[in-house]
């Protein structure tokens, strides 16, 4: 983040310097064309064009945005830089967030299965011990419709 806030400054200064500067222009040539290069300085160009026998021609130079509209375009582009930055910050936050949101579920998913077990495991063993039980339940009246009621009863718990 802070890598950014420090590029957002450069170009703050780097508007300022072409503000200070004056007009920017564009060099319009004949297609196939370029500008020949400046002895006078590095980088820079003159503006005419060579042909095979020397000058072919002159560039024509239009101004295309004065230094105020560079700057107030430069000082958005910045802006937008830095909105982005900060942007991607409080995304990385939230992504954080997400991810305790995230394990708090599996956690409670976990729960919720181990529950499930042994609820099952719970009316397994009633079940088993009924089952074990069933030549005396079958001797008593009374004990056998007791124990079909409370297999009825684990059936709906189990459904």
């Amino acid at each position: 983040m802070l890598t950014g806030v420090f590029q957002a400054g450069n170009s703050v200064n780097n508007v300022a310097q072409i503000v200070k500067t004056g007009p920017v222009y564009r060099a319009i040539v004949p297609a196939g064309t370029k500008l020949a290069n400046s002895k006078a300085m590095d980088g820079a160009y003159r503006g005419i064009f060579h042909g095979a026998n020397g000058i072919k021609g002159q560039a024509n130079l239009v101004e295309i945005e004065s230094g105020t509209t560079i700057a107030t375009n430069s000082i958005s582009v910045a802006m937008n830089v830095s909105s982005l930055i900060v942007g991607q910050y409080y995304m990385r936050q939230i992504n954080a967030e997400l991810d305790v949101i995230s394990d708090g579920i599996e956690q409670m998913q976990s729960f919720q299965d181990n529950e499930y077990r042994s609820r099952v495991f719970s009316l397994v063993t009633h079940v088993k011990k009924i089952a074990n039980f069933q030549s005396e339940i079958l001797e008593n009246e009374e004990l056998r419709i007791s124990k079909i009621h409370q297999l009825d009863s684990l059936e709906v718990k189990c459904t």
